[in-house]
């Protein structure tokens, strides 16, 4: 009797979760061996659509009826896969284990997830501040299961709280690693007036709009947008205040290095206006080089204020005055850059004329040179030879009329005598008569040329 009962006890009852091997395989279902007196089946509705079970494979079913020696014991694997997922779920609930699902559906109030069991996400545990919902449907998420309760088929979820530990994992990581002068990847998560938020792994750190680029930012959104990827380098660490500092104009090359040997003092170059303030105008001469003209260096009048000559997006020439690298600062002068540009058109413009006045210097100059000639062609004095006085004619002593050419001739030297030279001679006295009739009355210097014709 003790026997009989112990081999009922022994035997699988109702509802128990067994493992059995599979003898063979039908149209009908799978046969499994499970110790007992007969084997059980398992039929096709109680297996799921990817079962695929082969004789000799171990499988775990739920016995749904007990067999005896002339019927078979009646078997469900789709329900042992449940009952295995439940114990799964409350193991993973103990533990804090956080899941990855895709969501099935969008219900009022939530979202409905496949973990094996359907499980139920409230609105209010899902990581966003959308309303509506139907944009998870078939996205895999991350979730924690926050209440499990097996006898009423009640499973809820929180994406929410699964992000939130991720993140601070991540946090506790980036700490740990956190170095002033380090480099690291990072996400713009938000743009503010003053900088940029970036996500350096579950830290974010604070890009200032000053340490963005080298340029003047009138905004951040001017270089950055949301979800950005970038490479920053981190400046300050307070870790009692868990705040961070960084940089991204520091990655790239400044521009000031170079600005002393660009710009030098009294160059010309070119700029466009980006401020204007009461006492001086910023011009930006390049990426990142911006200098400074004080209002009494825009024009060579009065002004109250630079703009009343310029305005913002003017594109000016200045004049270097002075560059300071290491303070970043630089004096520019736009009335300077204006008498430098006067002076080369000038220079420009006299470059290109052509003498067309003719001087007396040049006429007389051409008689001389031609009475040279004349006296060389007849025989005129060689360098061994003493040049002969050319007599000085007093204007007072030359008779009137007819007699002026006689009182010429008779002073003349005897080597003068020939035409050529006597006309030379007479030319100033005609110039004279010719200028006294002249109603203009021009005569200046007419009289010394005559008195030295020498």
């Amino acid at each position: 009797m003790d026997a009989l009962m112990a081999e009922l006890d022994s035997a699988p009852q109702k509802g128990d979760l067994i493992t059995g091997r599979v003898v063979s395989t039908s149209k009908d279902g799978v046969m499994v061996d499970i110790g007992a007196k007969s084997d059980g089946l398992i039929p096709t509705h109680e297996l799921d659509a990817d079962d695929d079970l082969q004789a000799g494979d171990e499988v775990e079913v739920i016995l749904l009826k007990p067999g005896n020696e002339e019927n078979l014991a009646l078997l469900s694997k789709r329900r042992a896969d449940y009952e295995k997922n439940w114990q799964q779920l409350l193991e993973h609930y103990q533990s804090g284990t956080v899941l990855e699902a895709m969501v099935k559906d969008s219900v009022k109030g939530g979202l409905v997830v496949d973990l094996g069991v359907e499980g139920f996400v409230p609105a209010s545990h899902v990581m966003t501040k959308r309303r509506d919902l139907r944009g998870f449907v078939g996205q895999i998420l991350k979730f924690k299961i926050i209440d499990i309760d097996r006898k009423r088929n009640k499973l809820i979820l929180s994406n929410r709280q699964a992000v939130d530990e991720e993140r601070q994992l991540k946090r506790q990581e980036t700490w740990a690693n956190l170095e002033e002068g380090k480099i690291l990847p990072g996400v713009v998560r938000r743009i503010t007036d003053f900088g940029a938020f970036v996500d350096l792994g579950g830290i974010d750190g604070l890009l200032h709009v000053t340490d963005i680029a080298w340029r003047r930012l009138r905004h951040p959104s001017e270089a950055l947008k949301a979800g950005e990827k970038i490479d920053v380098l981190v400046l300050e660490i307070d870790q009692e205040r868990e705040k961070i500092s960084l940089g991204l104009k520091q990655l790239l090359p400044d521009p000031w290095k170079k600005a002393a040997r660009n710009y030098r003092t009294g160059k010309v170059v070119k700029g466009t206006v980006t401020r204007i303030v009461p006492s001086c105008a910023f011009v930006q001469l390049e990426e990142g080089i911006e200098g400074v003209i004080p209002v009494s260096e825009v024009s060579d009048g009065r002004i109250n204020s630079p703009d009343e000559v310029l305005h913002v997006g003017q594109e000016v020439e200045v004049k270097v005055l002075q560059v300071r690298a290491r303070q970043r600062r630089m004096s520019l002068s736009l009335k300077d850059a204006a008498k430098e540009q006067e002076k080369r058109e000038y220079r420009q413009f006299m470059s290109n004329q052509r003498p067309e006045t003719v001087t007396l210097g040049d006429v007389f100059g051409e008689l001389l040179r031609e009475k040279e000639q004349g006296e060389k062609t007849d025989g005129a004095p060689t360098a061994t030879e003493p040049v002969p006085d050319v007599a000085v004619v007093d204007v007072a002593d030359v008779p009137p009329s007819d007699d002026r050419d006689t009182a010429v001739e008779e002073t003349a030297p005897p080597d003068s005598a020939d035409d050529e030279t006597a006309s030379d001679v007479s030319l100033p006295q005609a110039d004279e008569d010719t200028a006294s009739e002249d109603s203009s009355g021009e005569v200046d210097g007419e009289d010394d040329i005559s008195a030295s014709p020498s």
